[in-house]
């Protein structure tokens, strides 16, 4: 009787730690997004140093930081070093936020060096609703089904005209160059990845566009918001 009562309360107390542990690992798994919000780390072959973006929501801000680490645990240091290079590999990722009355977004920039004359710099872009953590992405703002490249042509133009180096037009419009992009305030600004619409020595290309110049083209809820 005693060996069974024992083994009840033993069986009875392992349960309870099952569970304890269970909801602990859980617990700490959603709210796996907490950390540095600055990591630096340097080898002899490599720099690495990555920035991650604060959020008012949490939940958004969890998506970034995941897709971040997912980018560093991606990226390879090329090996050894060149001795004729006499430069480390470099890893980096920087963020920077924009907001809007209902979104906040995050543009990421990724410069990788794995030797070489010369790195490069990718762009990804984060656009979130504020309260329910939604995910837009550039055509879910601008409608695929109206002229939406015809109302970004001026400021295309404009663009153009003072950094003629930089080539965009209705041929080369496509979703491989467009898909990065942030609400901030009332523009709308879409990012071209190095080397995507000019020489290497132009840089990621940055354009602004004011919403209220694309009304006609923008999906809901956007096109029902009031630009001044």
């Amino acid at each position: 009787m005693q060996k069974l009562l024992f083994l009840n309360c033993f069986l009875f107390c392992l349960a309870i730690n099952v569970f304890c542990l269970t909801n602990v690992c859980a617990e700490n798994t959603s709210n796996n997004c907490a950390g540095d919000q600055h990591v630096h780390r340097e080898n002899k072959n490599c720099i690495y140093d990555i920035s991650y973006p604060v959020l008012s929501n949490k939940k958004s801000e969890c998506v970034v930081r995941k897709w971040i680490d997912k980018e560093a645990s991606d990226y390879q240091d090329g090996g050894d070093l060149d001795p004729e290079m006499g430069r480390k590999n470099e890893f980096w990722i920087t963020c920077e936020t924009f907001n809007s009355k209902t979104t906040e977004s995050v543009v990421i920039q990724e410069y990788q060096y794995d030797q070489g004359a010369n790195g490069s710099t990718v762009v990804k872009s984060f656009t979130f609703d504020v309260k329910s953590g939604k995910e837009y992405k550039l055509f879910d703002v601008l409608d695929s089904n109206k002229d939406w490249f015809g109302a970004l042509l001026p400021f295309i133009n404009k663009y153009m005209n003072s950094n003629t180096q930089v080539i965009i037009t209705r041929e080369n419009a496509t979703s491989d160059i467009f898909k990065s992009a942030a609400i901030d305030g009332e523009d709308l600004v879409i990012y071209f990845d190095q080397e995507t619409v000019g020489p290497h020595s132009s840089g990621v290309v940055k354009i602004r566009f004011p919403m209220k110049s694309l009304k006609g083209v923008l999906k809901v809820p956007f096109s029902a918001y009031q630009y001044k």
